[in-house]
């Protein structure tokens, strides 16, 4: 009935997730303009330079919404969930999406983390303090049978 979605990404993009998937937490920025990439991006979005590179920022941020997301076209979350993600606006300034093991109101403080999803690619999670990164990740190899 519905067409699977691929995941294309661009060169940097691909790069972030590789990054992630190792456990590095790097984010993109402009070494013209000093202006971080995120989302990736080939072209910086500020000074339109090509000459991207990856460096480590902050990894708090602040929850902006969140929500627990039911079902799913992407291939690692087709089946099981709910899943809880939110919005989060970067201590380092940009808004990204990660996963969260519960919904959290906006405003709650937390740190970003880097994990591996069942695709073997790179994405980012949020925990609260006293919250366990192993069970954040245990999420995405748990059966989907």
């Amino acid at each position: 009935m519905f067409e699977r979605l691929s995941r294309s990404r661009s060169t940097v993009g691909a790069l972030c997730s590789a990054g992630l998937r190792e456990g590095r937490l790097e984010f993109p920025y402009c070494e013209a303009c000093g202006r971080i990439q995120y989302p990736p991006s080939d072209i910086c979005r500020m000074c339109l330079s090509d000459d991207i590179k990856f460096r480590q920022y902050s990894q708090r941020a602040q929850v902006i919404a969140s929500v627990l997301v039911h079902g799913s076209l992407a291939d690692d979350f087709e089946r099981g969930g709910p899943w809880a993600i939110a919005s989060m606006k970067m201590e380092a300034g940009p808004i990204a999406f990660a996963h969260l093991l519960e919904v959290l109101p906006g405003g709650t403080e937390v740190t970003l983390v880097a994990l591996r999803d069942r695709l073997g690619d790179g994405v980012l999670g949020a925990l609260t303090d006293g919250q366990d990164l192993q069970e954040l990740q245990a999420r995405f190899w748990m059966s989907n049978a």
